[in-house]
């Protein structure tokens, strides 16, 4: 049996976890540095046009055991701007019609 961590969830020797960008690392891509569950520091690459709910596998960088090594899961969440300005709001609409998004 394992406690729960706050950070990280366990499935067998497998190691979950969740990392947050914003709408335009998503849009554009960006590098974020992961903490794995032994204190290493990896880079993850985050492609553009990431959606929220997309899981990347860090291979080997799970549990370790003599059975054998896990692998670590990152999964992306996209947060929206909340408080955008009437104008940040309007280029934005105009930045969406432009890019198709908007009719």
């Amino acid at each position: 049996r394992v406690a729960p961590h706050p950070r990280f969830e366990r499935k067998g020797l497998d190691i979950y976890s969740t990392e947050t960008i914003n709408l335009a690392q998503a849009v554009l891509g960006t590098e974020l540095q992961i903490t794995t569950v032994d204190g290493k520091k990896v880079r993850l690459k985050i492609p553009p046009g990431t959606d929220s709910g997309k899981q990347f596998r860090l291979k080997g960088m799970g549990i370790h055991t003599p059975q054998g090594k896990g692998d670590h899961f990152v999964k992306i969440e996209i947060t929206v701007p909340k408080n955008l300005s009437n104008k940040l709001k309007e280029e934005f609409k105009e930045w969406a019609r432009k890019a198709g998004l908007l009719s």
